[in-house]
């Protein structure tokens, strides 16, 4: 009886081996294979489980070596949506080393195209911004390099990422102001410190090197203005009395002197931002966040409908960057936005929710305060503001 028992069981055993060596072949599974789905679902059905879908890199791999930009769209949204945190990271670790290897052959359009799609969901990706500088400087875009560096660094939170970044800003102007001076390009090195005080209106050197150009093209009043924000900044200001003095000796007509002044408006500090009081159409305030990275003024709809505001319907929009990616919202014009005496008047505004858990009416942007020289002084929490 004992030996017919072993007999049974090694037949059972030898059976069983010869199914699961038929169900392998070089050591993968047959089936499993056979089964796994090859790539991600373009949609998922409402109320449908969600189960791990392993994503097929080989496909990516076909819209990058084929340039297929709405392939490659399509896909990195399905794998934004639907992909696990780690099948998102490989895949961004791919579109990081490809875009890398277009840099390095210097096929700098086809890189950036890459990252732009990578950006269209992953928008706030501070690797991927500074990726495309170095490509923009790469192909001598230097002032693009720096909006995506200033961009870059609205939204890193690290310290190391924002010593970074700021190194790499002031090494870019450094090497780009050298060279515009060294061909005499004068006015469009006067536009290029224009450029850099409105996106660093904190940064009191700035200042000093965009009065230098306006002295040294005949403009003394501007040179003046510029120098009067920066007069009291603790880094510069001695330097910006000093030039002031000299300056005074210069002949201005009555009417330029009595204009030539500036006011210093009080900020609320909210971290690394700060937030103004404005006068929207002469009657009501709003709180707005300075945000030089803006196009456009921005108010929310919850100010819109507290304070009473008519908007009357223009049938125009605009595409705004927020922290849930690229939405398009309404825009409008008001009569007028002011900020303490300083107004423009007739100026447009996009409405639209903020998302950012912040009590503030909206962003106080570019198309203000263009009109405007203007310093962030940090260290007194002011505004200050003088006539362009």
């Amino acid at each position: 009886m004992r030996l017919f028992v072993l007999i049974v069981n090694a037949f059972v055993v030898g059976l069983g081996s010869g199914w699961f060596a038929h169900g392998y072949k070089d050591g993968r599974s047959v089936l499993s294979v056979a089964n796994q789905p090859k790539q991600l679902p373009r949609q998922l059905t409402p109320g449908s489980p969600l189960v791990h879908i392993p994503i097929a890199t080989d496909e990516l791999d076909t819209y990058l070596n084929q340039h297929d930009r709405q392939q490659l769209d399509e896909y990195l949204a399905s794998v934004s949506t639907h992909g696990s945190e780690d099948e998102q990271e490989h895949v961004r670790m791919r579109i990081f080393a490809f875009a890398k290897k277009m840099h390095t052959e210097q096929q700098y359009d086809l890189a950036a195209s890459v990252l732009q799609s990578y950006r269209l969901s992953k928008h706030r990706d501070v690797d991927v911004l500074m990726l495309l500088a170095d490509i923009s400087h790469a192909n001598q875009a230097e002032t693009t390099a720096l909006d995506y560096l200033y961009e870059a660094k609205g939204y890193a939170f690290r310290q190391n990422n924002l010593d970074q970044i700021v190194h790499k800003i002031r090494t870019l102007v450094a090497g780009y102001a050298k060279q515009l001076a060294a061909s005499q390009q004068e006015f469009e090195l006067l536009e290029f410190y224009e450029y850099l005080s409105r996106q660093e209106p904190e940064y009191s050197p700035y200042f000093i090197e965009l009065a230098r150009i306006q002295i040294h093209l005949s403009q003394p009043l501007a040179a003046s203005r510029s120098l009067q924000l920066v007069a009291l900044d603790p880094r510069v200001g001695m330097q910006a009395r000093a030039m002031l003095a000299d300056l005074a000796a210069m002949e201005q007509s009555d009417a330029e002197e009595e204009n030539d002044h500036s006011s210093d408006i009080p900020l609320q500090r909210e971290g690394q931002h700060f937030i103004v009081t404005v006068e929207v159409n002469g009657r009501w305030q709003a709180r707005l966040l300075i945000d030089t990275g803006a196009t456009l003024t921005i108010l929310t709809p919850d100010f819109v409908q507290q304070s009473g505001l008519s908007l009357p319907n223009t049938s125009k929009t605009g595409r705004f960057s927020t922290a849930n990616g690229s939405v398009r919202a309404p825009v409008f014009e008001i009569d007028s936005l002011a900020v303490a005496s300083w107004q423009v008047n007739s100026i447009e505004v996009g409405v639209l929710p903020l998302g950012n858990g912040q009590s503030i009416d909206g962003l106080l942007g570019m198309n203000f305060l263009q009109y405007f020289q203007f310093f962030i002084d940090q260290r007194s929490a002011v505004l200050r503001l003088s006539r362009r």
